[in-house]
């Protein structure tokens, strides 16, 4: 089961649009896909899309593999496989960590400008051999102002 928070922002402020999915019992299956839906009115502003991803120290892959669906609002599907790399080649974090528990920031895209105005969806869905995998408390979506 995924626990989904959606919240968007008021005027003024930089972050645009922020969604936060709880993964239960910290495991991630292959049915368990992640929607994240908003509105774009604004086809001039340049936006970064930032991931955040929670997960437990316990974690063994060097990454996360991840199918990345966009669905435009005129029907349009743009099909990606990502690695989100949640260590370096070396075993380190690549993000903040305490005695038990890493948050790591990935930005997935940087200064990108919606082309149509209307409602979009990212939908995700894990990639990895393994099902589920394990130790992933949650990840947060987030899309923000970058002028």
């Amino acid at each position: 089961m995924l626990v989904i928070a959606s919240i968007f922002s008021a005027c003024g402020e930089k972050t645009f649009y922020t969604n936060t999915i709880d993964f239960d019992q910290q495991k991630w299956f292959y049915e368990n896909t992640i929607d994240f839906e908003f509105e774009i009115t604004d086809l001039k502003s340049k936006y970064d899309l930032l991931l955040d991803i929670d997960l437990s120290k316990d974690y063994t892959y060097q990454n996360i593999y991840v199918k990345i669906f966009t669905h435009y609002p005129s029907g349009k599907v743009v099909e990606d496989l990502v690695s989100l790399d949640v260590m370096d080649k070396f075993g380190k974090w690549n993000g903040d960590c305490n005695s038990s528990k890493c948050t790591i920031q990935l930005q997935l895209q940087k200064n990108t400008m919606f082309p149509e105005s209307g409602k979009y969806r990212i939908r995700m869905e894990q990639h990895m051999r393994e099902d589920p995998i394990s130790e992933l408390s949650g990840m947060t979506f987030k899309i923000i102002n970058s002028e």
